[in-house]
């Protein structure tokens, strides 16, 4: 098992030692040979014991949602008691694939620089980080400042902890809270200057919004002054 996440339930059980954690460099991943409903599944080899395992990768939206989480982990645990037995497949352990670093993935929506973008539909499933001027208009065409929206709402998801607009229950009314010119509350505590940062990112005029320079610069300012506290 594969877990792209820093998920709490996850790290618990990880720390009690309730789940064998395997270290991801033991696995050679190989060809994809299915799909199922937590995620991608391969076949792999555990290099250490020479032994062919199925390896999962869960999907994202799965491994964000803590309760579904630790009901998950609840499972894994009993598998891992269950041991070896010949009409269950055997669970060996999970690994975590960036072990603490953030990482980048999913580039399937992306484009390159030169490449002139294509509007698409919300219904990819990421209508949080679509800016605003997409669900007034579907034939609109995303520009740099619409990534700079997006990493807006990434800058506030940072500080919260949580995907945005996690308590609505459809795609459409997160569609419609955005369109109504509505974003997400900041967090409490959070520096006033960070604050900022996202709220320019998020606005609602796209020559509005900073560039990506702008937007590292002030990072690295607020990074310093921290630094120094």
């Amino acid at each position: 098992m594969f877990a792209n996440t820093n998920n709490e339930s996850l790290e618990k059980v990880i720390s009690r030692k309730h789940i064998n954690c395997i270290n991801k460099n033991q696995l050679s991943k190989s060809e994809e040979i299915a799909k199922g409903a937590f995620g991608n599944i391969h076949k792999a080899e555990w290099k250490v014991y020479k032994l062919t395992v199925a390896l999962k990768s869960l999907r994202a939206d799965i491994s964000s949602d803590q309760n579904t989480m630790e009901d998950f982990m609840k499972e894994l645990q009993l598998l891992q008691k269950l041991g070896t037995h010949p009409n269950i497949n055997t669970f060996y352990g999970i690994s975590q694939v960036n072990e603490g670093s953030i990482k980048i993935t999913d580039f399937g929506l992306s484009t390159s620089l030169d490449e002139k973008p294509k509007p698409r539909s919300f219904t990819y499933g990421m209508p949080a980080y679509v800016e605003p001027q997409y669900f007034k208009n579907p034939n609109y065409e995303f520009t740099k400042k619409s990534d700079i929206y997006s990493l807006g709402v990434i800058l506030w998801e940072i500080t919260s902890g949580k995907p945005p607009y996690q308590s609505f229950t459809s795609i459409d009314a997160i569609a419609v809270y955005i369109f109504q010119g509505k974003r997400e509350t900041p967090v409490e505590n959070t520096p006033e200057e960070y604050i900022n940062i996202y709220k320019e990112c998020w606005n609602e005029e796209p020559d509005k919004r900073p560039e990506a320079k702008q937007v590292l610069e002030t990072l690295k300012i607020l990074d310093n002054i921290t630094a120094h506290l």
